[in-house]
């Protein structure tokens, strides 16, 4: 679903059998909000990618929704601070010495 290319937030919801505003209630009820939760699980899927795959950095963007590599990689560095490769390249160093 996180390559979904119309709005993700209300496919979401459609998926979940509830409004838009009661998931956007109950998201803020807990201290956070659907394009945070949103944000946190593209970050998961595109770490876990990055790690345990050989895919090519524009392949593991289109599959959370970045159809342009541009985009995936400022997305990426803005939620962790480094880019794509930066972190493929540690998390292969960290296993080459395990």
């Amino acid at each position: 679903m996180l390559s979904h290319e119309g709005d993700l937030s209300q496919a979401i919801a459609d998926a979940l059998g509830v409004s838009m505003n009661l998931m956007e209630k109950t998201l803020t009820g807990e201290g956070t909000s659907l394009n945070r939760e949103i944000k946190t699980l593209k970050c998961e899927v595109a770490c876990e990618l990055l790690a345990d795959t050989k895919s090519p950095i524009a392949d593991v963007g289109a599959k959370i929704g970045y159809s342009e590599p541009a985009n995936f990689t400022r997305f990426f560095k803005s939620q962790l601070g480094i880019t794509p490769n930066q972190y493929r390249k540690t998390k292969n160093h960290e296993s080459d010495g395990k």
